[in-house]
């Protein structure tokens, strides 16, 4: 005796669910993201070579090698630079040079310049 299987019709896919799966998903990641906004900094170009004044004289020279900072030739770390930096300056010479050295890595250098950006009316010019 054979018994004949019958094929059961094919229901068709819905996407009704997967249109809700993406929506939902688009609106988690649109609002667990963060926006922010990147800052600029400011900088003078160096000048080509050539005898300077004494007032046109960087009065801070701040060299940068890794996780090492000095400050006009003494250790500085980040908690006491901005003190530093403002005791330092005066109206005539407001000037600063920031040198970097070996291992010295972006992020370093953009840490440098926020502290240094906190101090109005200073100059900067990054050396290598």
């Amino acid at each position: 005796m054979r018994i004949a299987q019958t094929a059961s019709p094919r229901r068709r896919l819905s996407l009704t669910s997967l249109i809700d799966v993406i929506f939902l998903l688009l609106l988690f990641f649109m609002l667990s993201s963060t926006f922010s906004k990147y800052n600029e900094f400011e900088l003078s170009p160096g000048s080509a070579g050539g005898a300077q004044s004494a007032s046109q004289r960087p009065s801070i020279l701040l060299s940068i090698n890794g996780g090492n900072w000095r400050l006009n030739g003494e250790t500085a770390g980040a908690a006491d630079l901005a003190k530093k930096i403002r005791a330092a300056i005066t109206p005539e010479r407001n000037h600063a040079v920031i040198i970097t050295r070996g291992g010295t890595t972006s992020q370093q250098l953009v840490t440098v310049l926020e502290i240094v950006r906190s101090i109005e009316g200073l100059r900067v010019t990054i050396a290598r």
